[in-house]
């Protein structure tokens, strides 16, 4: 089967077409360009579904990526939730949602971000008509113990236009970093960046979509890997469930 090959900026305003509910997966390495990608692909769907919010959760201390989004989609970034509007202050398009990190104990720490990540997470489920993004879907599901309240977006989503994007990388490997099957299974998304783990490409061909697995494993580990600043961006192969329209797309 010949894949197509668009540019980012192709695919972005003429095959994607995000529909409220959906879910997105974007998976691969650290490094390979995952966040700024899921920003960009925020930008579009709130763009093609005008008042619909768009909600992320950093458990990162620090990152420059989602500070400059922030700015550039009008989102406002807030430790506390629910957040905390000021008088007069105009209406975001949605908030990112980035608790401190209160304390040098790594398992307080961990507590503390598990219970400010669940209320938000179920708050804005519940609330519907909105895009979540959560950025290192692994912190999420092991470290922070969110199983539930990730999975009822991708399961049970759709029915109230709730639609979960999320960033994953290694999704076979130890026990902590495997995350539940819905997370192949349910986004109508998969957007797959260059793999060189052996068993990680076999993952993603386990899914297929209709498409030979073989083709899967040699194109996601034969994808273009570009230097760009100080970290890289890679190629990547995205396929839509519903179609599936199977490309291999370039960062630019």
């Amino acid at each position: 089967m010949p894949l197509a090959r668009l540019t980012r900026t192709a695919w972005l305003h003429k095959k994607f077409e995000y529909m409220p509910g959906d879910s997105i997966g974007l998976y691969g390495s650290t490094g390979t360009g995952k966040t700024t990608f899921a920003y960009q692909i925020a930008e579009e769907a709130m763009r093609q579904n005008p008042g619909m919010a768009f909600n992320a959760f950093q458990p990162k201390p620090a990152d420059v990526t989602t500070m400059e989004a922030a700015e550039r989609l009008n989102l406002k970034i807030t430790p506390y939730w629910p957040p905390r509007k000021k008088l007069l202050e105009a209406k975001p398009n949605g908030h990112i949602h980035w608790p401190n990190h209160v304390t040098s104990d790594a398992d307080a720490d961990a507590e503390h971000l598990s219970k400010a990540f669940k209320q938000s997470l179920n708050s804005v489920y519940w609330k519907g008509n909105t895009l979540a993004f959560v950025d290192d879907e692994l912190l999420f599901f092991g470290k922070y113990k969110c199983r539930q309240e990730l999975e009822q977006f991708l399961i049970a989503g759709r029915s109230n236009d709730a639609g979960l994007m999320f960033a994953l990388q290694a999704p076979k490997g130890s026990p902590q970093s495997s995350v539940s099957g819905y997370h192949f299974s349910q986004p109508r998304w998969l957007i797959w960046h260059r793999e060189n783990v052996e068993s990680n490409r076999e993952k993603y061909a386990d899914v297929a979509c209709g498409i030979d697995p073989k083709l899967i494993m040699a194109t996601v580990g034969g994808l273009k890997t570009y230097r760009m600043g100080e970290g890289n961006v890679s190629e990547a192969l995205i396929i839509d469930r519903t179609g599936p329209y199977p490309a291999i797309v370039s960062p630019w």
